[in-house]
């Protein structure tokens, strides 16, 4: 078990790349961000409810969590695998809540194109092993978090990331999204 920040994706994805600036911050909802695939909406729909207060680490401690182009590069692929692997997780567990966007909201339409990502490439972190059906997100050294299962265990997991509030995990800069299998 370890913390996998290893797949690759987004691969276009660059630090100060204005063109995906642009991608995460566009005005209104726009016909591309409607989804008319029910299945690929609902599972948008789910991450974005569980991760859309998560941002990547920053490279510098002054830059903000709101602007893309102050993002570390590794740390926004963990964040969207971990996305990704929300993503599967949902599809054999769907005990979660979704949750819609606020489009005229910048910061939710920016966690939405990145959901809708993750949604429509879950498989390429490759599957999940069978038993792997819970995750739980922690911060760091906010006392003790502890997942309600009596009858799983960790498996890997994704971070540190940002979390900026939202939920029930406390906000900070030390938040882990961690997977959880059957006992063995």
């Amino acid at each position: 078990a370890e913390y996998q920040n290893r797949y690759p994706l987004m691969p276009d994805y660059k630090k100060g790349d204005e063109q995906m600036d642009r991608f995460l911050f566009t005005g209104p909802p726009r016909k591309e961000d409607m989804i008319s695939n029910e299945g690929l909406k609902k599972r948008a729909e789910v991450v974005f409810g569980e991760t859309r207060g998560l941002y990547p680490q920053l490279d510098t401690p002054i830059g903000s969590v709101y602007k893309p182009r102050t993002w570390n590069e590794d740390s926004m692929r963990a964040l969207q695998n971990a996305r990704r692997a929300g993503v599967q997780v949902f599809e054999r567990n769907p005990n979660v809540v979704p949750a819609k966007p606020n489009f005229n909201d910048p910061y939710d339409r920016q966690a939405w194109k990145l959901s809708v990502d993750a949604a429509s490439t879950a498989h390429e972190i490759g599957e999940l092993p069978k038993g792997v059906e819970n995750f739980f997100m922690k911060q760091k050294g906010a006392g003790p978090q502890v997942p309600p299962w009596k009858n799983r265990e960790f498996y890997s997991g994704y971070g540190p990331f940002i979390n900026v509030g939202g939920g029930d995990v406390p906000k900070g800069r030390k938040t882990y999204f961690d997977l959880y299998r059957e006992k063995r």
